[in-house]
Parts: structure tokens; C-alpha cells; sequence
């Protein structure tokens, strides 16, 4: 039983980890920290899909403890992509996603400035 409970919190940080990769610009938009953070997360992540990542790895180990006949073969995408819409991508096409995601919010938080908020009026 610790094992499939082990196998779905790595999952849902997996899930986070990939939610916060797409949709991290909605909230780190006003901030420089964020937005460094956020490329960094999207550099790593596109590096990440260079290789078999570690974190799936981990899942794949808990659901094979658990129940070897739940544990998957490919990539962590791949399984739950297949699984939630049925869409089976190659790994060029993700890694080219991957990279291209990470290049345009670079690029994107390179070019636009952030918005100093005006000094509020001395009262002396």
C-alpha cells in the first residue's frame, strides 16, 4: 500500500512539476524572481528530455513495488499523455516543443521590462 501512495505523490509532482512548466508564466509574469525561476525550471525540464528522467525513474520503481503490471515503459508524457487524451507523441516531437517553449518565454522575459511601481508621494 506505500508504494502505490509513494507512485501517485511522485505523480503528482510530476504533474506539478509540467503544470507549473506551461502555465508557470501566468503567475510569475510581475515578478524577476519568478521569471528566473520559471526559465530556469524551463531550461531543466527541456534538458530533462534529453534523457529518461529521474523522477520517472522513481515512479516507475514505486508502481513496480506495488504492482509490476502498473508500472510503464516509456516516459512519464508519454504514459499519461496516452492515457488522459489519447495522443501518442514521438520524442522529437516533444523534445522540440520542450525547446521551443523554453527559447520563447526566454525570449519573452529577456525583451519585456518589468513595470517599477511609482515611488507613492513624500509627506514631509
Amino acid at each position: 500500500m506505500i508504494w502505490d501512495l509513494l507512485a501517485d505523490i511522485t505523480a503528482v509532482v510530476h504533474i506539478s512539476w509540467w503544470a507549473f512548466v506551461v502555465l508557470g508564466p501566468i503567475f510569475v509574469w510581475k515578478s524577476r524572481r519568478g521569471r528566473i525561476f520559471h526559465a530556469v525550471i524551463l531550461w531543466l525540464s527541456a534538458a530533462t528530455l534529453t534523457f529518461y528522467c529521474p523522477l520517472s525513474a522513481v515512479e516507475v520503481v514505486f508502481r513496480q513495488n506495488f504492482n509490476p503490471a502498473s508500472a510503464y515503459s516509456g516516459g512519464f508524457l508519454h504514459h499519461y499523455l496516452a492515457i488522459l487524451g489519447g495522443w501518442n507523441p514521438n520524442m522529437t516531437c516533444v523534445k522540440s516543443v520542450g525547446a521551443f517553449w523554453a527559447v520563447l518565454w526566454t525570449i519573452i522575459y529577456l525583451l519585456t521590462p518589468l513595470r517599477v511601481p511609482a515611488e507613492p508621494p513624500s509627506t514631509r
